[in-house]
């Protein structure tokens, strides 16, 4: 443990002498924290004249961004090196979010994305991954641990992990083991309310960043 001035235990980076110390949120020191230096793609879906899904001028595009900077402060304060795709309302090509997740040579590629159906009843959470990837074992791997987490702590429908070998971000010329977050439905009045409030929001980044934190301890 290490005591500030006011005897708050410590969390987080700290560097004393030229050394850098990590605390966990229990305020125990970690020698060698699990994703220290691992490169994490964060890809918010869509973006600029992208909006993605929408329902009563409420846009997938910025759920998934808000959701996605959530993500990378957690990811970043762990020691991780966090790539994001966007981190403001703009539009990027799909290939070319691929090709920023291959110029960064990443451990993982985490896609943020809303869901819609035309069915309002349609709800829950659900992560795509692309059985045909050259690494498909680790995708899998990582998208069954955030599903798990995400359901855990959400309390919200599972969907389960679902094949979409289709998707442009998931296919084999992305390097590293990519997944597709589909965070809840905007089509759902319930689940509408939740997405668009930062307290969810920020359990939804929690749990994303919880499963990472699984796929990296196994």
């Amino acid at each position: 443990y290490y005591l500030q001035g006011n005897g708050a235990m410590k969390i987080g980076w700290l560097e004393e002498n030229g050394k850098v110390y990590y605390f966990d949120t229990n305020g125990v020191w970690i020698e060698n924290p699990i994703i220290f230096g691992k490169t994490i793609i964060v890809d918010p879906g869509h973006g600029g004249y992208d909006s993605g899904t929408l329902y009563e001028n409420i846009y997938e595009k910025t759920i998934a961004l808000q959701v996605g900077l959530k993500l990378k402060s957690l990811l970043a304060q762990s020691g991780s090196n966090v790539v994001m795709t966007r981190a403001t309302d703009i539009f990027i090509p799909l290939g070319d979010r691929v090709r920023i997740s291959n110029e960064n040579k990443a451990d993982i590629f985490v896609s943020v994305h809303v869901n819609s159906a035309d069915a309002t009843a349609a709800e829950g959470i659900e992560t795509l991954y692309n059985p045909e990837h050259p690494k498909s074992k680790e995708a899998l791997t990582l998208a069954d641990a955030v599903q798990n987490a995400l359901i855990k702590n959400t309390g919200a429908k599972n969907r389960f992990v679902k094949d979409r070998p289709e998707l442009r971000v998931l296919k084999a010329d992305n390097s590293a083991p990519p997944i597709l977050v589909e965070t809840g439905f905007l089509s759902n009045p319930n689940e509408r309310a939740k997405l668009t409030s930062d307290k969810y929001q920020k359990v939804l980044a929690q749990s994303v960043f919880e499963g990472v934190l699984k796929y990296f301890s196994n």
